[in-house]
């Protein structure tokens, strides 16, 4: 009730000659409360894929997982750590790294890792800029943001660094959480686990430590998926299809 006082968000559909929602998941929440499907369109947000472009990876060495995202309950870094903790005692050998902004979880994350005794495997570090962030999805070989609907009932939609990763030919790692599932086909193109469930996200992330072959098959398909329903060059037309046809009833009226 706090986030919609006097039930403003009917009353902004009402007002609307259309809405946009960035996921399949949003669309039919929105659709199943207010009733307004035909009002309703879901426009992925679109990424700048001649910018977030792939590169080939070395098969040697250790793998190197990347986590990007601000420190808070929803992202399921708590979990992560925890799911690292079992590799390490599984003898599986990585290296991670964690980028984003301070939050409320970041004095649990750092104790977590001290606890666990991963300061020598993984790192935790602040936010990068554009070019910098690219840089460090080229450098890694998994990226893995195991999402999860927090107490509040805040959760992501499609995270953007989750596209961005895909789109640099990285195997992904997320959950079965809101609109996740619309980009990431499990088994296909990234793996899906349960949120929260510690156990199946270290299976899954020592198959992908020690099955380069399978980390190229699916970075390779995250990429043409990406390419195919997320390049801004397609989505920013389907936006302007929208204003095109509300001007063009609007001049008939």
């Amino acid at each position: 009730e706090k986030h919609n006082p006097g039930d403003l968000l009917h009353r902004k559909v009402e007002a609307a000659r259309f809405v946009t929602t960035c996921t399949r998941a949003n669309h039919d929440h929105l659709g199943a409360r207010l009733g307004e499907a035909p009002r309703l369109h879901t426009v992925y947000h679109g990424l700048d894929t001649a910018f977030f472009h792939p590169v080939p990876r070395a098969k040697e060495g250790p793998a190197r997982i990347l986590a990007v995202g601000r420190h808070v309950e929803k992202k399921g870094f708590d979990v992560l750590l925890a799911a690292l903790a079992e590799l390490r005692r599984r003898g599986t050998d990585f290296r991670f790294r964690l980028i984003g902004e301070e939050g409320p979880a970041t004095f649990e994350l750092a104790r977590q890792l001290a606890l666990n005794d991963l300061a020598d495997c993984c790192t935790i570090a602040p936010p990068e800029p554009r070019e910098q962030l690219r840089a460090s999805y080229h450098a890694a070989d998994i990226f893995v943001l195991p999402c999860r609907i927090d107490d509040s009932g805040d959760r992501d939609g499609i995270p953007n660094v989750l596209t961005e990763a895909m789109a640099t030919g990285l195997a992904v790692l997320s959950t079965h959480v809101s609109g996740i599932p619309e980009i990431v086909d499990d088994g296909v193109n990234g793996l899906l686990v349960a949120p929260d469930n510690v156990g199946e996200l270290a299976d899954a992330l020592e198959m992908l430590c020690r099955e380069p072959a399978l980390r190229g098959k699916l970075g390779a398909a995250a990429t043409r998926q990406i390419a195919e329903v997320f390049d801004a060059d397609r989505t920013i037309l389907d936006l302007s299809a929208l204003f095109d046809g509300c001007l063009h009833r609007e001049a008939a009226e």
